[in-house]
């Protein structure tokens, strides 16, 4: 089995020992009690057979105080721990239970676990450095981070010397001990190595004789940090130890426990194999323990189960106990489940999913960074100490100090019960990626008749196929208003990169007058066009165009082939594609359509959605919301045209846009806020795209401006998003799309985090400039300089987003073309370079 090194554990020895207090107080003592827990449901039985030797190896060894005996005060540590939970549970009341992956790199850069209190731990100085930009009362009685390590240590924030301090919930004489306890630990180290087990009882009898009191009760934190002492100015203030108490960089303590990454992981090890596979194969046969490379893995693969497998059992005993308290957790601060700081991929991921399901509590969990944790899904060397982690984790925080900060009293942000319920929503029969609500099914026209009517069988396949692999439906725009209208969740007060105050929707809605029927009255002079008058055989022609915000790419060049692209596309870059581009080329581009297949999809899907459709029973959903039913092209679709000054060229120029929805919000002083959907086919998100929020920020800001013109007062202007609910897993850029999925679920719509602007607010200005910036710089481009072009495309090339990477196929190919040809970018798009 081998033996850990003394306080660092590498083997489910000394982790068993650790818990053996913890699975003692729950009736785990022998194999057989773990057998449900370890054994594999899908593996042969001489597996299992196997795993069953190797714990009870583990078991024995754990119980021999010669082989883990010197893991006993850490054991003493995570069974107080246990009983502390279990006594005071009220002490998690309010707080926010932060799991945190306790994996980081110490001064030889080994990626271990690392004890919190040490000096190398660089997360604790990070999260001291908190109470510089966080209210002290917010930290004290908020946040409590809980690590993912053998020995379960905790930091919460407490006052210290004008400041605050991380300190461990068993830092302060939490337990006292007796003190032939205190003794018998104290003379048990001094022994000498060669009378430690021998003479034990014997010196520990004479010693304890010779002294009948003591000067002061000790911590039971004392017992796993004694060597700290000398560092610790602070304990001769308060006549204890007092372990567990960080003030970096003053006082830096000593650390006391670590444990190497793979006793969770089998990662490393594979990776040093694929390093060098030759000198690894030969090391493991040197060992004549295993008779092979893949025999020393399944070695470790048993280990790491096993290993994994306790923590998740340990761990799902805290979330029983905890249930009631962290489900309150989430409802007081409007989170997803319970907020997990660490990487998705990790270990300590896997273990907190599995402890989840051994608690029988079914909590739901989050990952502090959005969907794919605090390093977007890779598993890099810094972890939780990394800068984009930390930056993740204050922004988590700043949202939540916002809600805490909801009044006074501290009551947090709590939406008020809606008055109808949500819809809900079924698959129709024959297109099952049109989701109705329940209410209407069986009766027509609805939209299963509008996909046939409006969608030949080619368009249908393309929206079909798409919609199978995302698992994701279309909703009609009616049922979304309702959802939206009883949404009992909060928004973000501005960008979500300048400002971390959340507000509360159903208070910013209270009072005020849904207004959709935007044909009622001259909101807009002549400056609309409502979908029944709009031609759509002859398209605006316009110098800017709101949707130019759209694309993921801040490049003018690829909106000034996005324009001319909408006549002749198909043909042009066919024709300029090499023979190597074809297969892409026939990837984005539908042969038979002649059109990109993004743009076709989006579009169907725009029209399925939000299009009028005669007598379509969906109007009636608007009387779940007090509004009569109407045509969907009175707030839908409309046509906006205008004609701006530019301060940049000093010249006039044209804009137009079609928001995709919007209404308007009066309240008693008959003051108008304006309410921008947009539809988007791509996944939801926790916080908008920075080019969605201009392009839309763009319409709010136009609309308000029209109103104004026509004499109405404006308030807040509120943009929202509305986008399909897929993982994008499932849909990757550029690869091949994977296999179908489970074709009966299809996810109904989902709106991204609503975003309010007051009159106030600077951001729809600088919305403007960037649309002064963008119509200079495509005046340049049009003008075939192809210098300017050049030094334009270099730009993007090396920019911070890399717009070249992230640009469309075909506007690749044209940008390429250019380059090629030594001409201007509208000689390319006008097919004038042959002869060049």
């Amino acid at each position: 089995m081998g033996v850990d090194n003394i306080f660092i554990i590498k083997t489910p020895d000394s982790l068993f020992r650790v818990l053996r207090g913890v699975f003692e107080k729950n009736n785990l003592e022998k194999a057989e009690d773990f057998a449900p827990y370890i054994l594999y449901s899908s593996k042969s039985k001489r597996e299992n057979e196997r795993l069953m030797e190797y714990l009870e190896l583990i078991i024995n060894n754990a119980n021999d105080d010669k082989k883990s005996g010197r893991m006993r005060k850490h054991e003493l540590f995570e069974k107080t721990l246990f009983e502390k939970i279990s006594e005071e549970r009220d002490f998690f009341k309010g707080r926010i239970v932060i799991p945190i992956n306790g994996l980081s790199v110490d001064e030889y850069g080994r990626r271990d676990g690392l004890d919190p209190y040490s000096p190398e731990f660089r997360f604790s100085s990070r999260a001291l450095s908190l109470q510089n930009h966080y209210d002290h009362e917010f930290l004290k009685t908020v946040p409590l981070f809980m690590y993912m390590q053998p020995a379960t240590f905790t930091q919460m924030f407490k006052e210290w010397n004008g400041g605050l301090r991380l300190e461990d919930l068993l830092s302060q004489d939490l337990k006292e001990f007796t003190y032939e306890e205190r003794y018998k630990k104290k003379f048990q180290n001094d022994f000498p190595e060669e009378l430690r087990y021998q003479e034990q009882q014997e010196l520990e009898e004479v010693v304890l004789n010779e002294f009948e009191e003591m000067p002061f009760q000790p911590s039971i934190l004392e017992l796993i940090h004694e060597p700290e002492q000398e560092y610790d100015p602070f304990i001769e203030t308060v006549g204890s130890i007092g372990f567990g108490s960080l003030t970096k960089p003053s006082d830096m303590l000593v650390g006391s426990l670590r444990y190497r990454e793979i006793l969770f992981d089998l990662r490393p090890i594979k990776r040093a194999i694929e390093k060098s596979p030759s000198t690894f194969e030969k090391d493991v046969l040197r060992t004549e323990k295993f008779s092979s490379v893949k025999d020393f893995l399944r070695h470790h693969s048993r280990r790491i189960h096993i290993a994994k497998t306790l923590m998740a059992i340990k761990w799902g005993f805290y979330f029983q106990m905890l249930e009631e308290n962290l489900k309150e957790m989430i409802d007081e601060y409007n989170l997803r489940g319970i907020p997990l700081y660490m990487e998705k991929t990790s270990a300590t991921s896997d273990i907190i999913k599995q402890a989840i399901k051994f608690s029988g509590t079914n909590l739901p969990i989050q990952y502090i960074g959005g969907f794919e944790g605090i390093v977007a899904g890779k598993l890099v060397v810094d972890g939780i100490h990394s800068e984009p982690a930390f930056r993740r984790l204050s922004g988590f925080l700043s949202s939540t100090q916002s809600i805490w900060k909801g009044d006074y009293s501290r009551t947090r942000v709590r939406a008020s019960k809606p008055d109808t319920t949500l819809v809900k929503y079924e698959s129709s029969e024959k297109i099952p990626w049109v989701k109705l609500e329940e209410s209407i099914h069986g009766r027509h026209p609805n939209m299963e008749d509008m996909v046939e009517a409006l969608m030949i069988e080619r368009e249908q396949a393309i929206v079909d196929r798409y919609s199978r692999r995302t698992q994701s439906g279309v909703c009609r725009i009616e049922p979304r208003l309702v959802e939206l209208k009883n949404y009992k969740g909060v928004i973000i007060d501005g960008r979500a990169s300048e400002t971390k105050v959340l507000l509360e929707w159903q208070k910013e809605i209270e009072g005020k007058e849904w207004i959709l029927d935007l044909k009622a009255e001259n909101y807009f002079g002549d400056k609309a066009t409502f979908l029944e008058e709009q031609d759509p055989d002859n398209d605006v022609e316009s110098d800017f165009r709101g949707s130019e915000f759209s694309p993921p790419v801040n490049c003018s060049i690829e909106k000034v082939i996005s324009r001319a692209m909408k006549e002749n596309g198909f043909e042009l870059i066919k024709r300029i594609t090499t023979d190597e581009q074809k297969r892409d080329f026939y990837r984005f581009f539908d042969p038979e359509l002649k059109e990109p297949i993004a743009a076709l999809r989006g579009t169907k899907l725009h029209e399925v959605g939000l299009q009028p459709f005669p007598s379509l029973v969906h109007y009636e959903t608007l009387r779940q919301i007090g509004i009569e039913p109407m045509p969907s092209s009175n707030y839908c679709e409309i046509l906006f045209q205008d004609t701006l000054f530019n301060p940049r060229t000093e010249n006039n120029f044209s804009i137009s846009f079609h928001p995709d929805t919007l209404f308007f919000m009066k309240d008693q002083n008959d003051v108008y806020d304006v309410v921008v959907i947009d539809k988007k086919t791509n996944r939801e998100i926790s916080y908008p795209e920075t080019y969605y929020t201009k392009q839309i920020a763009f319409y709010g800001l136009m609309v308000k401006k029209f109103l104004e013109e026509n004499g109405y007062k404006t308030g807040n202007t509120y943009l929202i998003l509305d986008k399909n609910a897929f993982n994008d897993q499932f849909v990757v850029k550029g690869e091949e799309l994977p296999p179908f999925h489970n074709i009966n679920v299809f996810r109904p719509q989902k709106y991204e985090r609503i975003m309010r602007f007051t009159p106030k607010s600077t951001f729809p200005d600088s919305v403007m400039e960037e649309v002064y910036k963008i119509v200079a710089e495509k005046d340049i481009l049009m003008s075939n300089d192809w210098a300017y072009f050049v030094e334009m495309r270099e730009r993007m090339e090396i920019s911070k987003g890399k717009s070249c990477k992230n640009c469309f196929f075909e506007k690749q190919v044209i940008c390429d073309k250019v380059i090629e040809k030594n001409i201007g970018l509208m000689d390319v798009l006008e097919g004038n370079f042959e002869s060049v």
